[in-house]
């Protein structure tokens, strides 16, 4: 099966900066489906207008940032995205990875609301307005978004106060109203008690630190129980630097309870989440250039409290850097680890059994020529099935090739193959390919996107 998709932006701009006095942008897409869309942009606000057959969306924004800097107002209206603190109401859990090279440190926000894509027909119509206060020290500010059709209500403060060139402490919280449906099930006896659909309320605080040695984060969220009462889960993040490495330590940690929901509707089970990750760097200085080398390993556990199953990931991996050239190479493990948990914090599991599930290896480099930068990945991701006696590997290569001229046109070409098989049959195949170009012709930025998806 062939899939095709394209785009095409037209950006008419103001003979002063494109990104803060004016701009008017046009878009056309076309795949199995025709979408078209503008913008008008200018630095009292923002409209955007999408349509495609009998989908529409629309965003409007006004602001007050460029005329009051110190007292900031924003209002925001449409098919909206929220995000930033609700988006952690929703999931609190940790990322269930363990790649290498992560080691970012989560930081308190507040709520923020986006306005639609170009291609965004999903979302309901909701309401965000933002006020604030801007100083040098400190900044502060009050945050309310409201989607009638979700029957969502959320309100949020946020503080960020700068203390030193590389120090602060930011300060988030918020609560709001949010529905969940009916305890459901499929057997005439349920896990858990029987609830009704209904609304309860969702509350977070959370708080980060940046010094330059250290980071650190907490969050704490409280969902209220169709049984009444509120039930609570924790997450911490500490990452400490020193001159050659990092070390980064998470955690998160939701006890027994009877329905804990969150702001998304979804259940959270009992669940102990422990994230490691250990980087070392250092220059290696050849007679001809220095290459600068960055090792990772992590590692990843997962306690299901109410299982004897847990899941294990463990990732290693290597970088290195030329003046010329980054080669990166990972590997990736996954398994299942089966234990009861004893009763007690800190006391070791009675017996325990590891079994593997399956692993990935990858490889990637980026050449730096002048104004060329190719690029290859290749990857292999291998799944065995013990039951069955069968094993699923799947290979993929992708090539990417981008270009920028002196005169602002760029070029990027992006590439991949992969197939899979299954005791040497392949089971599935699929090869893409994407180019997109971009340059500015007389105040007008145009920029063209053109793509073949093949599957089978």
């Amino acid at each position: 099966m062939l899939i095709y998709t394209g785009s095409c932006l037209l950006s008419f701009a103001s003979e002063k900066d494109f990104s803060k006095d004016f701009a008017l942008e046009f878009y056309e897409a076309w795949n199995s489906e025709l979408t078209s869309a503008f913008r008008l942009k200018s630095f009292l606000g923002e409209l955007r207008f999408s349509i495609k057959d009998d989908e529409n969306n629309f965003g409007l924004s006004a602001t007050s940032s460029k005329i009051s800097k110190q007292f900031p107002f924003y209002i925001r209206c449409g098919n909206l995205s929220a995000a930033g603190l609700l988006s952690k109401m929703n999931s609190p859990l940790l990322a269930a990875s363990a790649s290498p090279f992560s080691s970012s440190v989560s930081s308190a926000s507040g709520l923020t609301a986006s306005l639609p894509g170009y291609a965004t027909f999903s979302r309901p119509v909701s309401l965000f307005s933002q006020l604030g206060i801007k100083q040098k020290a400190f900044s502060l500010e009050f945050c309310n978004w409201y989607s009638p059709e979700e029957e969502k209500n959320v309100i949020s403060l946020h503080g960020i106060y700068s203390f030193g060139k590389k120090s602060r402490l930011e300060i988030g919280a918020g609560g709001g109203f949010f529905p969940y449906k009916e305890m459901s099930g499929t057997s005439w006896f349920l896990d858990s008690p029987y609830y009704p659909a209904g609304s309860h309320l969702s509350a977070i605080m959370h708080l980060s630190l940046n010094l330059p040695l250290f980071k650190s984060y907490f969050m704490t969220t409280a969902n209220e129980s169709p049984f009444g009462g509120f039930e609570w889960n924790y997450r911490a993040e500490n990452k400490f630097i020193f001159e050659h490495t990092s070390f980064t330590s998470s955690v998160f940690y939701k006890g027994k309870a009877q329905a804990d929901i969150t702001a998304s509707g979804k259940s959270l089970e009992p669940l102990l989440q422990l994230k490691e990750n250990f980087s070392y760097k250092f220059t290696l200085n050849t007679p001809y250039f220095p290459v600068f080398v960055k090792n990772g390993l992590s590692l990843y556990n997962a306690f299901n409290l109410s299982s004897e199953s847990h899941e294990l990931k463990a990732g290693a991996g290597s970088q290195f850097l030329f003046p010329f050239m980054l080669l990166q190479f990972s590997v990736l493990a996954n398994m299942t680890l089966e234990t009861l948990m004893p009763d007690y914090f800190l006391q070791p599991p009675s017996d325990f059994a590891i079994s593997f599930d399956g692993a990935s290896l990858s490889l990637k480099s980026v050449f730096y020529c002048g104004d060329f930068s190719p690029g290859l990945t290749a990857s292999l991701a291998s799944s065995p099935d013990l039951e069955n006696l069968k094993v699923t590997n799947t290979y993929k290569i992708a090539a990417s090739l981008s270009w920028a001229g002196k005169s602002g046109v760029k070029v990027s070409c992006n590439s991949s193959f992969s197939l899979s098989y299954n005791n040497d049959e392949i089971t599935k195949k699929n090869c893409s390919l994407t180019v997109t170009s971009a340059f500015v012709w007389k105040k007008i930025k145009c920029s063209c996107k053109l793509g073949f998806t093949f599957e089978g």
